[in-house]
């Protein structure tokens, strides 16, 4: 259960969601460059996001590149103490 923290539709809620998608986005741009989705032989994308929903790319669901990317949320769900 959470006791605490930031109402919907509050003025400072798309501030502060604002700051922790961000956050999140920079962490899982940091990882691997080879991993996700190869467009083009060019780029790769590991994720895709849209207001307030993400979908992680990568080129198959048991590989070791969705780990990757799943640690990585996991892990800034666990430093800016939110809940999934």
């Amino acid at each position: 259960m959470v006791h605490s923290g930031m109402r919907q539709g509050r003025v400072l809620s798309p501030v502060l969601f604002s700051r922790h998608i961000h956050d999140l986005l920079s962490a899982l741009s940091l990882v691997d460059t080879s991993v996700g989705c190869n467009v083009g032989g060019i780029f790769f994308y590991n994720v895709l996001a849209y207001a307030d929903d993400l979908v992680l790319l990568t080129p198959s669901r048991t590989g070791t590149a969705l780990w990757q990317l799943l640690f990585v949320f996991s892990d800034h769900i666990d430093e800016t103490d939110m809940t999934s």
